[in-house]
């Protein structure tokens, strides 16, 4: 089997926004696979679910297993163990926001996130 280059790049997620009318706003791509030099096979990141509040900001979560820098920022974010856990927004036009990166030394994801009318987030890993 061919490993895969570090420079190799894959869209793993994309993040969308339409307007009320059904018109594409935004896209955002993120994403990638480089070489595990433990196993020989696949780092890759995961977004397992993707929520918008009532102004249109968008919010995903999922995991990491590797450093990761998300669309928009020049900000590179930690992992801290084997895999962790994410939460980054998005606002409505597409501009990124924050992200947080939580875990510890062992597996840690993010599966689900829910957002209330008030603005509040939750996850669930």
């Amino acid at each position: 089997m061919k490993k895969l280059s570090p420079l190799l790049i894959l869209l793993l997620f994309l993040s969308a926004q339409l307007s009320a009318q059904n018109k594409f706003q935004w896209a955002r791509a993120g994403g990638g696979v480089v070489d595990n030099p433990l196993t020989g096979g696949p780092y890759k990141s995961n977004m397992f679910d993707m929520q918008t509040d009532k102004w249109g900001n968008v919010y995903m979560v999922g995991d990491i297993y590797n450093d990761i820098q998300f669309t928009g920022t020049t900000q590179t974010f930690p992992y801290y163990g084997s895999v962790d856990a994410y939460i980054a927004k998005y606002d409505k036009c597409g501009n990124f926001q924050w992200a947080i990166i939580n875990g510890g030394i062992s597996v840690d994801r993010n599966y689900a996130l829910a957002i209330d009318t008030a603005g509040y987030v939750y996850v669930g890993g």
